[in-house]
């Protein structure tokens, strides 16, 4: 059943679940999550505000200079990290949807994921240097400082509402 904000918020208060209802069409689950991630986003912001940009330019440009073992570690961890994950994740339900399959197929099949977390893992290793040190860049403007920090209390603040709201 769709609501009206207010009507949500005393439905709330009176103790009873939201969870079969919307706000605008949207599940108020689903409202819980966006406020999760807002609320994520939000502490992202005043995390970085923290660190400082001049801390994430140096980071990013020692990460970049990195010689080449140092990546390559960093690469296999991520990618022996990111297979175990992945296999711990999805063992069950590839493993019923290839049970007809012959072995050969089967290897191919996990060969193939550990191909695709090497290669996301070398992308990742290649691009977070740059990527941090730009992000630091861009925060020293004092333009960027204002409109971070003007943006994060209030994403905050909406992403714990929703959340609340959905709990």
């Amino acid at each position: 059943m769709d609501l009206p904000l207010v009507e949500a918020w005393e439905l709330w208060w009176s103790g009873r679940q939201l969870t079969d209802h919307s706000l605008h069409g949207v599940s108020v689950i689903w409202l819980g999550r966006i406020g999760k991630l807002l609320s994520f986003v939000a502490g992202c912001t005043i995390i970085l505000d923290l660190i400082g940009p001049e801390r994430l330019v140096a980071w990013g440009d020692r990460m970049r200079d990195q010689d080449e073992d140092n990546s390559a570690v960093l690469g296999m961890t991520i990618s022996s990290a990111g297979f175990a994950l992945l296999t711990a994740a999805l063992m069950r339900p590839i493993s019923q949807s290839l049970e007809g399959l012959p072995l050969g197929v089967r290897v191919a099949v996990w060969v193939g994921f550990l191909l695709v977390l090497i290669v996301l893992a070398s992308g990742f290793v290649l691009f977070i240097g740059p990527v941090i040190a730009g992000l630091g860049r861009l925060l020293s403007t004092r333009q960027a400082e204002q409109v971070m920090r003007a943006v994060a209390v209030p994403l905050f603040f909406l992403g714990f509402a929703l959340d609340y709201l959905a709990s």
